[in-house]
């Protein structure tokens, strides 16, 4: 069996200036985005009820009932851990966490990780397309959705599963056409490493892992019926079970080992009582009024309120969530709503039409390494959306917008990869509407930037964001 590629990939495409400084300018506005007023609110918000004290207990060794793998929480008890070691002196802190600390200290490792998810979405770009703008739009389109800027400034574990799932990918597809085996073998265990953790943070990451067997599989097929086979066709398996699950689920078991001792259980029964609690879980308002279906996910139909409280004026800080606050007094409100852009999903809708009837119509091409002419990379996007989205389909229980996160990811990869399209195009009106739309996505940003970031804002304004009824 042939030992796959051999072409550097160097010296197919080099990456360009203007995308490493394109990159760091991403970088730069994300940490901004992701640690500004990171202690606004000097209280736990939605999820961080759980996994805030979840992260402390494992560090005073106290028993934690989750219904999740530990890997998410135990990083935020790093953080914690951490930030205790540097104090609070001078910092408005509470004692919710478990001890006494400032909101930034379990929030901070989760803005660090949500900073970094738009440089792994142009990465992943870059390995299948080859072009600088659609790595650079990847990224962006990844800060501008919202939803994983909402997600990242709070001590919650979704945005640890997004980030390895996608550094997964990309150290993958790195290997794909890396230059020698020992090099593509280097890649695929720290790839291994990266999606065994992903799992470790929720068990719907295997919809990551899933896609990197599914595509091997199909290639597999592929180089038994086709004249010119997937440029993975040909890669050995052992180096792929190895990789791809004999490292995963090492990582998987090791990261366990704390929760085990701290709670006295065994890995069985701990895996028992967290499948029962998801399998009791019910649907609709009375389980959770901000339950949605995944059908609607796309659409934007329902999003998460993570909070809304009274402020005394527009410059001052939220009151404490004890005290009440005098009708007259309600000059503005602190709202949080994990809600995605509107007009960048309903984009990326578009996009994911676009691309599939470009995959199912376009004529086949021999898969040479980096031809974005070929169909692997439009299947491997379409693979990836729709392996962590449909299959909720077949789940009954109370579902909320942030699964869509995993699918989330590669819609805007895809969404980048059209509207670089509409940019290229010879018709002058066409390259228009594709900036047209990186226009009218940017602004609809800025437009939820307050109810992303909590700022103080009037109630008539809040409203005016609340576009569609059931968004409230």
């Amino acid at each position: 069996m042939g030992t796959g590629l051999t072409t550097d990939r160097h010296s197919l495409n080099p990456a360009p200036r203007v995308l490493y400084g394109g990159l760091l300018a991403l970088l730069a506005l994300s940490v901004i985005l992701h640690f500004f007023g990171l202690s606004r609110f000097n209280m736990l918000v939605f999820d961080e009820v759980f996994y805030a004290r979840y992260g402390h207990n494992y560090f005073h060794h106290l028993a934690v009932f989750d219904v999740h793998p530990p890997l998410g929480k135990l990083l935020i008890g790093a953080g914690m851990w951490i930030a205790d070691a540097l104090g609070y002196a001078g910092q408005l802190t509470n004692t919710l966490s478990g001890a006494e600390r400032a909101p930034w200290a379990y929030r901070w490792v989760d803005a660090l990780f949500g900073s970094m998810l738009p440089l792994l979405a142009a990465g992943v770009a870059w390995e299948l397309t080859r072009r600088w703008r659609v790595a650079l739009l990847s990224g962006l389109f990844v800060l501008l959705t919202g939803l994983f800027l909402v997600e990242a400034r709070y001590a919650l574990i979704n945005i640890f599963m997004v980030m390895f799932g996608l550094a997964g990918h990309w150290l993958w597809l790195r290997g794909l056409s890396a230059s020698s085996v020992r090099s593509r073998y280097s890649h695929w265990l720290l790839a291994g490493l990266a999606l065994g953790a992903c799992v470790s943070v929720k068990w719907n990451g295997l919809s990551f892992l899933g896609v990197i067997w599914a595509m091997t599989g199909l290639a597999w097929i592929a180089a038994r019926y086709l004249p010119t086979p997937p440029r993975f066709a040909h890669l050995r398996w052992k180096g792929l079970i190895a990789s791809f699950v004999l490292v995963p689920a090492l990582l998987y078991g090791a990261q366990w080992i704390p929760h085990l001792r701290i709670n006295d259980i065994s890995f069985r029964e701990a895996h028992a009582q967290m499948l029962r609690y998801h399998q009791n879980l019910k649907d609709g308002p009375s389980e959770h009024p901000y339950c949605s279906r995944w059908a609607t996910w796309p659409l934007m139909i329902r999003p998460i309120s993570y909070l809304y409280e009274a402020g005394r004026d527009a410059a001052g800080p939220l009151p404490p969530v004890t005290e009440k606050v005098p009708q007259s007094e309600q000059r503005a409100v602190f709202a949080v709503h994990a809600l995605i852009n509107p007009l960048l999903t309903w984009w990326s809708c578009v996009a994911l039409l676009g691309l599939a009837a470009a995959f199912v119509f376009k004529p086949p091409r021999a898969e040479a390494p980096y031809n974005t002419e070929g169909r692997w990379p439009l299947g491997y996007l379409l693979l990836a959306f729709a392996s962590g989205w449909l299959p909720w389909a077949l789940v009954g229980r109370c579902q909320f917008l942030y699964l869509y996160m995993p699918s989330l990811a590669f819609a805007m990869v895809a969404t980048a990869w059209a509207v670089d399209l509409l940019m290229s195009h010879g018709n002058t009106g066409v390259r228009m509407a594709g900036y047209a739309v990186l226009a009218s996505v940017s602004a609809s940003f800025v437009f939820f930037l307050p109810i992303y970031l909590g700022l103080p804002i009037q109630p008539a304004s809040f409203y005016t964001r609340m576009w569609l009824g059931s968004w409230i």
